[in-house]
């Protein structure tokens, strides 16, 4: 079963810090879709955000290498805690919490421009 989720792409660090901090929602089957420039292990945090994600961990070959779920949000006065990949990644997508439940380590995914370069679309199977 295929998971497609309409993305946005972070490809800055400070894209990549904001994140989606600052946001109040994220609409269903959507994502921030992290990219960087080489493959290290990466670590994330919930700074600023008032809702729960899973977080996906992608490999330079495009492989699922660990999913991360129901990540909470930051408590207001709480230590800042840390997400890490613990392997090399060059990918990573934010989605809503519970909307990566059908994805597995070892699964693929593809990145479709639609021709459109301003809507992108992530599909995994």
């Amino acid at each position: 079963m295929a998971n497609d989720f309409l993305i946005e792409l972070a490809r800055n660090p400070q894209e990549w810090a904001k994140g989606l901090s600052g946001r109040s929602q994220l609409p269903e089957s959507s994502g921030l879709f992290f990219v960087y420039p080489s493959s290290e292990p990466r670590s994330f945090w919930m700074k600023g955000m008032v809702f729960p994600i899973d977080i996906i961990y992608i490999d330079e070959a495009e492989t699922v290498v660990k999913v991360e779920r129901d990540v909470p949000p930051m408590e207001e006065h709480g230590d800042l805690k840390f997400y890490p990949s613990g392997v090399p990644i060059k990918y990573a997508l934010e989605v809503n919490a519970g909307e990566s439940s059908n994805i597995r380590t070892g699964d693929s995914c593809k990145l479709d421009f639609n021709n459109d370069i301003s809507r992108y679309i992530l599909t995994f199977n």
